[in-house]
């Protein structure tokens, strides 16, 4: 994913509201979120290319997203895929501590990421280029391309449109996918100072990128109700930004 907002147990209805945007190039191949058989099951879709995911979760309730930091030193392809820390961590018997522990060793092999992760019951983030927190705090919280809650335009102006619609008892996905449709750029004096070229950062600052050969791919909006309902909608999108296509899975977790 390259922007997210989520509330973590926020809502008297709900665990975890998340609603989030893939942006990646149209050239790497990537399959719609499905149910996976191997290497262990979980739902998630898939990068074809590396074999791993961005956002995934499984049926006891483990759940995982990661973003790439970014970093222009540092190639895509450099070292292993960001992709299978999801994969590895749902499919995973080690404690939600023990799989922290284990990466924060091991965690300056991958290229720039950041990653969210946990059960339904304690959440964390760890990324090779900003400190890590243990057990995220009960709020709402948002994710870009740097670290957490990283106060970047888009983060901010979707963020504070996320937080009006969780005033409802139950969510509106519709509202949720309206906010990540939002193809406004922002300010030039609003732009964070990157590597990027300020045009190219301007580009970038809309919640929903369309560009000739990178832009959004798909949006997620995944709800998981303190009754252990889960809904997971995908929304898929044409490199023009027009809608290709959605899914909703529904299935429930042990409570």
């Amino acid at each position: 994913m390259c922007l997210l907002v989520f509330a973590w147990q926020h809502h008297p209805e709900y665990r975890l509201i998340l609603a989030g945007n893939r942006d990646e190039f149209f050239a790497r191949p990537s399959r719609q979120a499905c149910w996976w058989r191997h290497p262990t099951e979980l739902l998630a879709g898939r990068d074809l290319k590396a074999g791993g995911t961005w956002l995934g979760i499984n049926r006891g309730g483990r759940f995982g997203v990661v973003t790439n930091f970014r970093e222009m030193g540092n190639a895509a392809g450099a070292g292993p895929s960001r992709g299978h820390l999801i994969p590895a961590f749902l499919g995973s018997d080690k404690s939600v501590e023990t799989f922290f522990d284990e990466l924060s060793v091991r965690r300056d092999e991958l290229p720039p990421f950041s990653l969210i992760f946990g059960d339904m019951t304690e959440l964390h983030y760890i990324s090779n280029r900003a400190d890590p927190v243990h057990r995220i705090p009960p709020g709402i919280h948002g994710l870009s391309n740097h670290a957490l809650n990283t106060p970047w335009p888009k983060l901010t102006r979707t963020r504070a449109r996320f937080e009006n619609c969780l005033d409802a008892a139950d969510i509106d996905s519709g509202a949720l996918f309206e906010i990540l449709a939002d193809r406004s750029q922002a300010d030039e004096k609003e732009l964070p100072e990157t590597e990027l070229s300020k045009e190219l950062e301007k580009r970038l600052s809309s919640p929903f990128i369309v560009m000739p050969n990178y832009g959004t791919r798909c949006s997620t909006v995944l709800t998981v109700r303190n009754t252990g309902a889960v809904i997971f909608i995908e929304r898929s999108f044409e490199r023009d930004g027009t809608f290709a296509g959605a899914s909703t899975i529904e299935f429930e977790l042990p409570v």
